[in-house]
């Protein structure tokens, strides 16, 4: 996706002295504006299908609806808008739901502001952003259940060409498929390979299936 010059944000949070002093530091960034400011999981719903705005940021504990009702239901809806949740807890638990339930990022609100304008540049340009702080825990999931959630792994047209080698495609057919060159997808790969932590084609289609992968 192509780099946004200006980025506008619906912001949802029901502490509304917190919230006012985020979209303060938000808005010191000359990229990012605030056009909308809420306080609950409803005011969201309602806004969703708006224009006017490239990314939702909302905290996962929106009263009246959890900021994880509100993402189920916008995903529910078929609506794809780029959405940012952040929240005081490393609960895998919770964590994992918001990543199942189609979040695009998850940060943490003790992070430095300078990660928060990363996650939003990220989300907002349809990247998937995870707060380094929570790396451990990931690799926890990886190690005791052998799972991932490769989404904030990959991007989007990685997975697609992970997929295509998992049916065995070569790069010329990978190329056709996607309508982008060799060279293109010679890059894809080559980033694939670095993010699984893997050299080979055969090793990255091993991994892909261990990660439920299809």
């Amino acid at each position: 996706m192509k780099s946004l010059e200006k980025i506008s944000i619906l912001l949802a949070d029901g502490h509304a002295l917190f919230r006012r002093g985020l979209k303060n530091l938000i808005e010191e960034n000359s990229r990012l504006s605030v056009v909308y400011e809420v306080s609950t999981g409803n005011e969201v719903l309602a806004l969703a299908n708006h224009a006017g705005f490239n990314i939702i940021i909302m905290d996962v504990n929106l009263p009246i609806l959890s900021g994880i009702e509100t993402l189920k239901e916008i995903r529910s809806l078929g609506n794809q808008i780029p959405i940012l949740i952040m929240g005081i807890t490393e609960q895998e638990e919770i964590i994992s739901s918001c990543i199942k339930l189609g979040a695009d990022g998850y940060f943490l609100k003790s992070e430095e502001v300078e990660n928060l304008y990363k996650a939003i540049y990220e989300v907002a340009e349809g990247k998937k952003f995870i707060s380094e702080k929570l790396t451990s825990m990931l690799f926890d999931i990886i190690s005791k259940k052998n799972i991932f959630p490769y989404e904030l792994l990959l991007s989007s047209r990685e997975l697609d060409v992970l997929r295509l080698l998992i049916m065995d495609k070569n790069n010329r057919e990978i190329s056709k498929l996607l309508f982008v060159s060799e060279n293109t997808i010679k890059t894809h790969i080559k980033h694939i390979f670095a993010k699984m932590g893997v050299k080979s084609r055969r090793e990255a289609v091993k991994k892909a299936k261990l990660w439920e992968i299809n």
